[in-house]
């Protein structure tokens, strides 16, 4: 499959034992298409690393870790910081627990509406069709793009920006929440089975950093 060149810009993605489950391809497609990837660690950072023109939350576990990460208050301040600013930003299950209010009661990063809380049943797991029902920064109206959800948490005030359903049969529901610069639910993405993903991220990274030069 061949992945454009798209241009340079560095693109954070947290990693540490919160954030843990990423997709490695995903990463080399966005490096192929020009991001630079810096690491960087909610857990222990005291704030994000500088320059960044685009943000990714992939999945995890940041329930175990809600304490510590509800108590870094000056990487929380920073990341609240960028994203008023309206960074490109993407954030992934376990990223969308944390961006989200609160997790089990514990205050979280606070981005946006609704707070995640655990239960103990498997929630949609499995492959999925995504279908957004506006566009955003990385979807187009009614586009359709093959995901995968596998989580044991719920979001109250979920948002309903995209239509799920299951390929193998009739359930479905709604959920995530998407912007012009922001991708945030429980259905965790693969670049390769829509290269435009990755390509609208970075074009909108792009555009972040000419209006932040």
């Amino acid at each position: 499959m061949k992945i454009d060149y798209i241009g340079k810009c560095k693109i954070g993605i947290a990693r540490d034992e919160a954030f843990c489950f990423y997709y490695e391809d995903n990463i080399k497609v966005l490096e192929k298409m020009g991001a630079e990837i810096i690491y960087f660690s909610p857990l222990y950072d005291k704030k994000l690393p500088e320059g960044l023109y685009g943000i990714i939350f992939y999945g995890g576990y940041p329930e175990l870790y809600i304490e510590k990460l509800s108590k870094n208050e000056r990487f929380i301040h920073s990341l609240q910081k960028a994203y008023e600013n309206n960074i490109p930003l993407m954030a992934e299950c376990g990223g969308y627990m944390y961006i989200s209010k609160s997790i089990d009661n514990i205050k979280s990063a606070s981005l946006i509406e609704g707070s995640a809380y655990m239960i103990n049943k498997l929630q949609n797991f499995g492959y999925i069709n995504v279908t957004s029902q506006k566009d955003s920064m990385i979807f187009k109206k009614n586009e359709i793009i093959k995901a995968h959800e596998f989580h044991y948490s719920k979001m109250d005030n979920e948002c309903n920006d995209c239509f799920m359903q299951k390929p193998s049969s009739t359930k479905n529901w709604t959920g995530a929440k998407i912007e012009d610069n922001l991708y945030a639910g429980y259905p965790h993405l693969y670049y390769l089975g829509n290269l435009n993903i990755a390509k609208r991220f970075i074009e909108k990274a792009l555009n972040y950093k000419t209006d932040n030069l």
